[in-house]
């Protein structure tokens, strides 16, 4: 688990060129903040704070993580394989709401509540990132970092589509 952090956090701070964007974030491993066993890691954050916490689920089968990491991929829950997807997408959270606490709050606020979703046009171009990336802006940005990094390309609309939505810092992607 530990290696998957750093491995993640790693790969970020190449994108970013600074590991300095990780300052403030507190990691815990913490069983009780999941309701399933099957859940692997969770931001919690607060917009009028700006504290975040990313809760590790220690129940969860982390030497089977490559085995899940490919079901998810599968099930169209991450757009690669890879195992490190699932703390890097959480990593990316911190990162979107590091850069505006508030903007990345209401946003995500408005569509978890249901007020606002994805219209079709909207999900055909996040749809090219992975399923998940549908659910809104926050999960289509970490899934677009995820399947970045891992040397996925994407179409003009929806490498706008994140430029537009992404609240962190900038990004060097090697293209």
């Amino acid at each position: 688990m530990a290696n998957l952090i750093a491995g993640s956090a790693d790969d970020l701070s190449k994108l970013t060129g600074s590991k300095n964007y990780f300052n403030g974030l507190t990691i815990k491993t913490d069983a009780s903040k999941f309701s399933n066993n099957s859940t692997k890691a969770s931001l919690h954050w607060n917009k009028d704070t700006g504290e975040a916490t990313l809760y590790i689920n220690p129940a969860y089968n982390w030497k089977s993580n490559q085995k899940f990491a490919l079901k998810d991929y599968e099930d169209g829950h991450h757009p690669t394989a890879n195992p490190k997807d699932v703390i890097t997408h959480e990593l990316c959270h911190w990162l979107d709401f590091k850069g505006n606490p508030q903007r990345f709050g209401t946003t995500e606020s408005a569509f978890s509540s249901g007020e606002k979703i994805y219209n079709d046009f909207g999900k055909s171009i996040t749809a090219k990132v992975s399923a998940y990336a549908t659910k809104s802006p926050a999960e289509f940005c970490a899934e677009y970092i995820c399947g970045r990094i891992n040397g996925l390309k994407f179409p003009n609309a929806t490498n706008k589509e994140f430029l537009e939505r992404w609240n962190g810092p900038i990004l060097n992607f090697a293209d």
